[in-house]
């Protein structure tokens, strides 16, 4: 046999199997999208028949990537350009300078009916990175407003490491506490997410929703389940939030298993002023209020002694 012509048998020869793997993988790729879809029509049709309101969602998610970073000190820059600001009182500690407290000389006021916007634009003539940061909500418990760093526009929820926390009195902002993600980075793969509706699925089946509920928004952040080391790198995957009759709110891990994220607000708050070693005056209050009646024994039990 010629070599001519047994090197156009190898080339035909390749030729039939590079058109074989391709009729494999899009017979693949069919099949996995007819999955999903199949996956995502019967969760659908499960809401469907519990009258959960779903009309308002994402129809779907694009692929999102993982991103990463630490907390970041804050340097001498950012202690003059507090300095330069009238009305501020920048207390850092050099020893651990990644977190910051700042005193008001002149209280903000506060309306009940101020929004995330109205809030900042009153505030942001005394704040660092002010435009890094996104409205979460106030907190009446513990009298503070909670603003939360975002990359890339999409929140990072409820990591101590990208906060901003402005500390309330009598209706009036006096001071805040902020500590600040640096070097935030994407991976290099996009995952593929769980899809909107596969989501609030979740939800259904761990009891977090229930019949006649509404989907009333639902957006895609980060959030990190272990923080670790607050000077360590963490790792933050693309989570779900989902706001249910315009008042509850809850996380779904966005990656493929789709896990629920328990998120506890207040916990998070007493966590984050205790690192930060701020005692509030409702605080001191409580306190005392439970040593009263110790106090009292103490006393009855000087007098029998006396």
């Amino acid at each position: 046999m010629q070599w001519g012509q047994i090197k156009t048998l190898f080339i035909l020869s390749f030729l039939i199997l590079d058109l074989f793997l391709l009729q494999q993988f899009l017979t693949k790729t069919d099949d996995t999208e007819l999955e999903q879809l199949d996956e995502n029509t019967s969760a659908a049709e499960q809401l469907s028949l519990e009258n959960i309101d779903i009309s308002d969602i994402p129809e779907e998610q694009p692929p999102m990537a993982f991103i990463n970073g630490r907390r970041a000190d804050f340097t001498e820059e950012d202690l003059k350009a507090l300095e330069a600001m009238e009305g501020v009182d920048p207390q850092l500690d050099t020893q651990n300078p990644n977190s910051l407290y700042v005193k008001l000389k002149e209280p903000i006021p506060i309306g009940e009916e101020d929004d995330g916007e109205a809030i900042m634009a009153k505030a942001e003539d005394y704040v660092i990175y002010d435009d890094q940061y996104s409205y979460w909500g106030k907190n009446d418990e513990h009298d503070v407003i909670l603003f939360f760093q975002k990359s890339n526009n999409s929140t990072i929820y409820f990591n101590e490491s990208g906060l901003l926390m402005f500390l309330v009195e009598n209706g009036e902002i006096t001071g805040y506490y902020q500590t600040r993600l640096g070097d935030i980075e994407k991976e290099s793969e996009k995952s593929e997410l769980l899809q909107p509706v596969q989501a609030v699925y979740q939800l259904y089946d761990n009891g977090e929703i229930s019949s006649e509920d509404k989907i009333t928004d639902m957006i895609v952040g980060y959030h990190s389940q272990i923080q670790g080391d607050s000077n360590g790198i963490q790792v933050f995957a693309p989570t779900w939030k989902i706001t249910v009759n315009n008042e509850d709110i809850h996380f779904v891990t966005a990656t493929t298993e789709g896990r629920v994220v328990e998120v506890n607000e207040n916990e998070f708050i007493t966590k984050a002023l205790q690192s930060a070693g701020i005692e509030r005056t409702q605080d001191v209050n409580q306190a005392e209020s439970v040593q009263e009646p110790e106090s009292e024994s103490a006393q009855e039990t000087e007098n029998n002694n006396e």
